[in-house]
């Protein structure tokens, strides 16, 4: 319904009825608001082309761009150019969009970025789903947490149950460890971080990388297990490499920091060569 423009005119094309509205455009469709510079209103579609300065309202959300098309029956908005989303937990930018208010869902592309006072996101596409605060990114994605920097292909976050899921060029940085791996769950809540298919753990603090099939990292506790051809690296020289391989491998990164390797243990170092069930390393 139109409620308000400054200069209004109407005409048939194919049989079909057309108004252009023209300087503070207001449409209102339930308890969605539409402004906009001008409007060309498909009545028969209940479509409405919006140009300039466009806004829309719907309770405490609140959408900008500069060129839209509002489909009245879906009751969805198609952002053409660069858009904003705000509402109460959360503000997205893009360079398009498109916004469906029945189900309070966004999918925006292009230089995608999502801002929480306890969260980012950045991506190349994302869904928001806004009743649940739950981001679906695909595409270059970085997560940024208080606790963790999170990168990936394809990550889902589901913040109010403190979970995120990446896969594809996944890597997760702590302040003592970096994780890469094919998958990962992180368990913000917990300081869990579960990575499976070549998972690498780049400690920090020294040259030490351990890599296997599956790990486990909690991150509070400093403490980490790999299991599935752990295999341990220390780089001090050419000669003076380190290697430890077995089933499964501890490693705590809390002083005194060490490593426990258990289960078929071979150590090799130049050229040393022991055999054990366990071995510790320090």
């Amino acid at each position: 319904e139109l409620k308000k423009s400054d200069k209004l005119s109407g005409k048939t094309v194919d049989g079909k009825s057309i108004r252009e509205a023209i300087g503070n455009v207001h449409f209102v469709q339930g308890n969605v608001d539409v402004y906009c510079n001008e409007a060309i209103q498909y009545i028969d579609d209940n479509k409405v082309e919006l140009r300039g300065n466009v806004k829309i309202y719907q309770d405490t959300l609140s959408l900008f761009t500069s060129k839209a098309t509002y489909y009245g029956n879906e009751k969805k908005a198609i952002c053409e150019g660069s858009v904003t989303l705000k509402d109460k937990n959360a503000t997205l930018r893009a360079d398009n969009g498109v916004y469906f208010f029945n189900d309070a869902k966004a999918i925006f592309k292009g230089d995608v970025i999502i801002i929480n006072p306890k969260y980012r996101i950045t991506s190349r596409e994302l869904t928001y789903l806004r009743n649940t605060e739950d981001s679906f990114a695909r595409g270059d994605v970085i997560v940024t947490t208080d606790s963790a920097l999170i990168k990936a292909e394809s990550i889902d976050f589901f913040k109010r149950q403190g979970k995120t899921f990446a896969t594809d060029k996944v890597s997760i940085e702590s302040d003592s460890s970096i994780i890469y791996s094919d998958t990962l769950t992180d368990y913000s809540f917990e300081d869990k971080s579960i990575a499976s298919g070549n998972v690498k753990i780049v400690n920090l603090r020294n040259s030490l990388v351990v890599t296997g099939a599956y790990a486990e990292n909690y991150d509070a506790k400093k403490y980490a297990f790999v299991k599935g051809n752990a295999k341990l690296t220390q780089i001090e020289n050419e000669r003076d490499t380190l290697f430890i391989f077995s089933n499964i491998l501890e490693t705590y990164r809390i002083k005194p920091e060490r490593y426990i390797a258990k289960e078929n243990v071979e150590v090799i170092r130049g050229g040393f060569l022991a055999k054990s069930d366990t071995a510790i390393f320090a």
